[in-house]
C-alpha cells in the first residue's frame, strides 16, 4: 500500500470519527468529506499553525500583596460611585455629553425620540453626568499625584484625558510650549474610557447591590456600573503608570494614556478629538494601540478545556444603524375598521420577516480562522484534525458554528431589529411604520454594501418601503492588525498576557493550565476607530479574567462586578507591558508590522 493511500485512509477515518461525534446534517457532511478524501487521494494540513509565545512573568506582582489589592479595590469602588453616564437620544444620533465637536453638525443633539417625544429630562441628565465626570477627574488628579506632576496631563474638550509620558530618547521642544511638535517615534498608546452606559429604568431592583454604590463584598468583588466597562481598565492604566513612576522607571519610547469621556456614544467629542490633537502635533504613526475589548475566559471553545483563553481583538466589526419605513398607499384608509393587506405595519412585518430569512454570507477565515491557527495544538485529536484541514472540512465547521448564535455572529453580518414606531393610537392605521436596525458588519463587507443588500430585499417585498441611515454611527469593519507570532509587539502582548494569567489559580479552578492567546474579531466597537489612520497595530483586550458567563453578562447588564484581585493582576501585567514597549528597540518600534498571514 502506498504512503499516499495510507494517508488518505487516515483522513477518511478521522472524518468518519468526526461524523460520529456529531449528528444530523453535520454527521452526513463529515461522512461525505470522508468519501471525498478517499476519492481525492491527497491530504493537506494547515501550514500556518502559530506557536504560543513564552510567558513573561510580571516583575512587580502587585496582586500578591493584600494591602495593594484592597487599595485598588477601594479606588475602583470610588470611581464607580461617580455616575458618569453617557446619555444618547433614542437611536444613537449622537448626544456627546453636551459638547460640541469642532466642525461637526450638532442639529441632531435636539432630535426627538423615535416615537416623536423629546426626552424632557435629557439636559438635566447630561448636566449631572458632566458634574460626575469633573468629579472623577479631580479624584484621579488627587489619587495619582506623580502622574499629574511628572507627566503632561491635558483635558481635551473638558472631559477627556490625554497623558503624555515622553520617552527619554524623544527630544524636541518642551511639552508646554505653544508650538510644541511631538517628536515621538514608535510610541504606544493605551486607552480606556470613563463613561458608562445607563442602567435601564425598572432594572435597578434586579441588582444585588445598587448599581452606583461601589459596594465591595466579602470576596473582594466591586459591584457597580462601569466596574468592568471600563473603569476597571482605566484604573489599571493609572495604577501601572503611577507605580512605575514611584519605582523610578522612565521609558525610552513615548507612552500615551488616553481616557475618553463619550466612548459609549461614539467617542466623537473625546477620543476623536484626542487623535486629531496628536495628528496636529505631528504624530504620524503609533507603533501600537491597546484598548478594551475581549478578555481572558475559562473557555468558550468546544474541546479546549481546561485551558484559559486570552483573546485579543485584532479587528472589529463595522456598525450601522438603519431605519426602515413602510409608507401608506395613497388609497389606504386611516381608520382601523378598514384594514388593508398593504397597510404600513403589515408591509413592515413582511419586510422584517424577509430580512430575517435572508441568506447569510459566512466568512470562516476572519475571527474563527484566525483563532484556529493558535488553538489547533490544544484541541483533542478529532477537533485538531478538522481545524487543521479547513480546506476539507470548511462546510462542516461552518455548519457547526452557524448553529450557535454567538459563533455565528463572529462570522456573519448581523441585523438586529431593536425598536419599532407606528401608530399613536390603537384605532388608527399609521401613515408610516418604521423599524430600526442595529447592524454589525463582518469583515469583507461594508456599510454601503450591506445597505444595498437590505434595500434590495425590501424592494422585493414592496415599493412602499425605504431604508435610510439613522444617526452618525456608520463605520466599516476596521483594518486587521498583524497577529504574527514573530511581530515584536503582538508577541510581546501575548507573552505578557500568558505570564499574567498563568499563575492565576483560585480554589474554584486549581487545575487550570497556562493561558492560550489567540486573535479574534471584536463584535462590538471601541474608540480605536478614531486611531486607525495613526496606528500600525491596534489590539483590543481587557486585562482581567472572567470566570463565568454570568459575570460576562454584566457588561451593559445587571450585576456588573469585578474582583479587586483581578484588577490588581491586570496592574501587574500592564506594568510589565509598559516596560516592554517603553524599551522596544527603535528599529522594531518604527518597523512596518509583519503582514497578516493567510492560511494556505
Amino acid at each position: 500500500m502506498s504512503a499516499t493511500s495510507t494517508t488518505t485512509r487516515a483522513v477518511a477515518a478521522r472524518a468518519l470519527a468526526t461524523a460520529a461525534a456529531y449528528s444530523g446534517s453535520v454527521a452526513l457532511a463529515a461522512a461525505a468529506t470522508a468519501a471525498t478524501a478517499l476519492a481525492a487521494g491527497v491530504v493537506q494540513t494547515n501550514r500556518t499553525i502559530a506557536p504560543q509565545a513564552a510567558p513573561l512573568d510580571p516583575r512587580d506582582a502587585v496582586h500578591t500583596r493584600p494591602e495593594d489589592v484592597a487599595l485598588i479595590g477601594e479606588r475602583l469602588a470610588t470611581m464607580v460611585r461617580f455616575k458618569t453616564v453617557s446619555w444618547d437620544d433614542s437611536h444613537g444620533a449622537g448626544h456627546k455629553c453636551g459638547h460640541h465637536e469642532p466642525g461637526h453638525d450638532h442639529d441632531h443633539d435636539h432630535e426627538h425620540h423615535a416615537h416623536g417625544d423629546p426626552d424632557p429630562h435629557l439636559e438635566a441628565r447630561i448636566a449631572e453626568s458632566h458634574a460626575a465626570i469633573l468629579g472623577l477627574l479631580e479624584y484621579i488628579s488627587e489619587t495619582y499625584p506623580l502622574t499629574h506632576s511628572r507627566l503632561h496631563v491635558e483635558r481635551v474638550n473638558t472631559y477627556s484625558l490625554l497623558i503624555t509620558w515622553r520617552g527619554s530618547e524623544d527630544g524636541g521642544a518642551p511639552v508646554d510650549s505653544d508650538d510644541w511638535r511631538d517628536p515621538a517615534h514608535g510610541a504606544t498608546l493605551f486607552m480606556a474610557h470613563s463613561d458608562v452606559v445607563p442602567v435601564p429604568a425598572g432594572t435597578e431592583g434586579k441588582w444585588k447591590h445598587p448599581p452606583f454604590a461601589g459596594h465591595i463584598d466579602e470576596e473582594g468583588f466591586v459591584w457597580g456600573r462601569g466596574s468592568m466597562d471600563d473603569k476597571g481598565n482605566l484604573i489599571i492604566l493609572l495604577e501601572a503608570a503611577e507605580r512605575l513612576l514611584a519605582a523610578g522607571y522612565w521609558p525610552s519610547r513615548t507612552i500615551y494614556i488616553v481616557s475618553g469621556h463619550d466612548e459609549e456614544i461614539g467617542g466623537l467629542a473625546g477620543s476623536k478629538q484626542i487623535a486629531a490633537r496628536l495628528q496636529a502635533r505631528g504624530v504620524a504613526s503609533l507603533a501600537m494601540v491597546v484598548d478594551e475589548g475581549t478578555m481572558c475566559v475559562q473557555t468558550i471553545v468546544r474541546g479546549l478545556d481546561p485551558y484559559r483563553l486570552a483573546l485579543v481583538g485584532v479587528a472589529e466589526k463595522g456598525s450601522l444603524t438603519l431605519k426602515m419605513t413602510a409608507n401608506r398607499n395613497a388609497d389606504g384608509a386611516g381608520h382601523a375598521s378598514m384594514p388593508s393587506p398593504n397597510d404600513p405595519v403589515v408591509v413592515l412585518g413582511k419586510a422584517i420577516a424577509a430580512i430575517e430569512a435572508r441568506e447569510r454570507r459566512t466568512n470562516l477565515d476572519a475571527g474563527v480562522g484566525w483563532m484556529s491557527r493558535y488553538l489547533v495544538p490544544y484541541f483533542p485529536p478529532v477537533h485538531r484534525f478538522v481545524m487543521s484541514n479547513l480546506w476539507l472540512f470548511r462546510k462542516v465547521v461552518a455548519r457547526v458554528l452557524q448553529s450557535n448564535t454567538k459563533t455565528a455572529a463572529a462570522m456573519q453580518t448581523t441585523v438586529a431589529f431593536t425598536m419599532l414606531d407606528g401608530s399613536p393610537k390603537i384605532n388608527v392605521i399609521p401613515d408610516a411604520a418604521s423599524a430600526f436596525m442595529d447592524v454589525r458588519i463582518a469583515a469583507g463587507e461594508s456599510a454601503d454594501s450591506v445597505t444595498a443588500d437590505l434595500r434590495a430585499i425590501a424592494s422585493r417585498v414592496s415599493p412602499q418601503l425605504t431604508i435610510e441611515p439613522w444617526g452618525n454611527r456608520a463605520a466599516d469593519p476596521s483594518p486587521v492588525s498583524t497577529m504574527s507570532p514573530t511581530d515584536p509587539y503582538f508577541s510581546t502582548l501575548a507573552r505578557v498576557l500568558r505570564g499574567m494569567y498563568r499563575a492565576h489559580r483560585t480554589p474554584q479552578e486549581p487545575e487550570f493550565r497556562d493561558a492560550v492567546v489567540a486573535p479574534t474579531m471584536l463584535m462590538g466597537n471601541t474608540d480605536t476607530r478614531h486611531f486607525v489612520h495613526l496606528a500600525r497595530r491596534i489590539y483590543r483586550t481587557s486585562f482581567f479574567l472572567m470566570w463565568t458567563h454570568e459575570q460576562i453578562a454584566g457588561f451593559h447588564g445587571v450585576n456588573e462586578r469585578l474582583q479587586a484581585e483581578n484588577v490588581a493582576r491586570g496592574v501587574s501585567g500592564m506594568m510589565e507591558l509598559m516596560r516592554e514597549v517603553g524599551e522596544m528597540p527603535m528599529e522594531m518600534a518604527t518597523s512596518v508590522p509583519t503582514p497578516v498571514e493567510r492560511d494556505a
